[in-house]
């Protein structure tokens, strides 16, 4: 049976503006600076995003929910659609996040190496999966 996975690239400027879309209620404290690079860390309470900002020596950590989240209502707003009962799930790679839609439908290969949202997951093993795959955007 055919398989769609989609892949959705932005720029971390764009992921910012979605959070800030998103964090108006005051969920997210960001900078006013631009990004200059994005990292993911597991923390005890699950899985973050550390933003850098120029000017700034102290990183913002977001939990990769609510970075998902503010991604999926970006696209939304730009009438990108986004198919509701599809695993979601996101990856920092150089210079962006990358939004993967769809499932490997229990294949066991991921074509990101992307982490599920809001989900527990064994890094070193994500990480091993990931350093044998390529993929193009």
């Amino acid at each position: 049976m055919p398989v769609e996975i989609r892949f959705i690239k932005f720029t971390l400027n764009e992921v910012i503006e979605a959070l800030r879309d998103l964090s108006h209620k005051g969920q997210v404290e960001l900078p006013k600076s631009s990004p200059r690079d994005a990292r993911e860390k597991k923390e005890r309470e699950g899985l973050v995003i550390e933003f850098l900002f120029t000017g700034t020596s102290s990183p913002v950590k977001v939990p990769s929910s609510f970075v998902a989240a503010a991604l999926i209502r970006y696209c939304k707003r730009f009438h990108i659609p986004i198919p509701k009962n599809e695993e979601k799930s996101i990856a920092v790679v150089q210079g962006g996040v990358i939004l993967k839609i769809g499932s490997d439908r229990g294949k066991g290969q991921s074509a990101t190496g992307g982490k599920k949202v809001g989900k527990e997951t064994n890094l070193e093993k994500e990480k091993r999966k990931s350093e044998s795959e390529e993929f193009l955007l």
